[in-house]
């Protein structure tokens, strides 16, 4: 089977055994390209793990992209082409900046007490989103409501957390001490929509409560949810009859992160109807 492989905006054409392993991929473009196997990342509907098969994995003639990781703590290459002119015009609608209040507001004991980026391109970009989830009035609701305070709040690296069936979008690290949250794409090329990296923010925190994914968890979800959006809405100008205004966001969007968000709102919902019927 012939695969093509995406490495520094080269096509990289390389014929395999379907028993092949990713592994033998590895060693055979590292061969092509310089560069020790164990610091490729292949790329493939998510990271593809060593002791896959290629046949199982991937399709015939599929392009796999290619991350090297030097070391540790440096961009891979692919990622540093970011910072050349021509990328800056990454995905940054996202993080618009909030209109100034026209009071100030006393800081609130009950939010995130540090934040932590990745050390790739854009970093001041990943922090003032971090910022821009702490300073959200539905979050802050949530926040002080609940009286909770989260140690550190940081960015979580899409590739260690990609399968080629499954991604993570957030960890909550005991109960609460430490929360993941994933901002980037998975080409690392730009943001995730900002509702969607909420509301899995508020996700997380609702395991501050709930371990398991159980029908009190999806209730805590469901009614979190239902606070920020509230909150949201008295946040924007204009008048309210009472703090029970009801926010339907517009649901025209194909980002699947969003999809899996309304989802995420429709098993809470199912949660609740199974329970009440009991």
């Amino acid at each position: 089977m012939e695969l093509r492989f995406t490495y520094t905006g080269n096509i990289i054409s390389l014929s395999f055994h379907e028993e092949d392993t990713v592994w033998s991929a590895k060693v055979k473009l590292g061969q092509e390209i310089g560069i020790s196997a164990d610091q490729i990342k292949l790329l493939y509907k998510g990271s593809l793990s060593n002791e896959s098969k290629l046949q199982d994995v991937v399709k015939v003639n599929a392009k796999v992209m290619v991350i090297v990781n030097k070391n540790a703590n440096v961009v891979n290459e692919t990622i540093s082409q970011l910072n050349s002119p021509r990328k800056n015009a990454a995905s940054s609608y996202a993080l618009k900046p909030k209109k100034p209040r026209t009071t100030p507001k006393e800081a609130s004991p009950y939010t995130f007490n540090q934040f932590q980026v990745l050390n790739y391109p854009f970093k001041e970009r990943a922090l003032k989103y971090l910022e821009r989830l702490r300073d959200d009035a539905g979050i802050q609701r949530i926040m002080n409501s609940r009286q909770w305070t989260v140690p550190l709040l940081s960015e979580m690296d899409p590739a260690e957390h990609t399968q080629h069936d499954s991604k993570t979008l957030g960890l909550n690290h005991n109960h609460g001490a430490h929360i993941e949250l994933r901002l980037r794409t998975d080409r690392y090329d730009g943001f995730r929509d900002y509702k969607t990296v909420k509301s899995t923010l508020i996700h997380e925190l609702s395991h501050n409560v709930h371990g398991e994914h159980d029908a009190s968890f999806w209730e805590l979800f469901r009614q979190l949810t239902k606070e920020a959006d509230a909150a949201d809405l008295l946040s924007k100008p204009g008048s309210y009859v009472s703090e029970q205004a009801t926010y339907i966001p517009k649901s025209n969007t194909t980002d699947e992160d969003q999809r899996n968000h309304n989802r995420d709102l429709l098993l809470a919902a199912a949660e609740k109807r199974k329970n009440t019927s009991k």
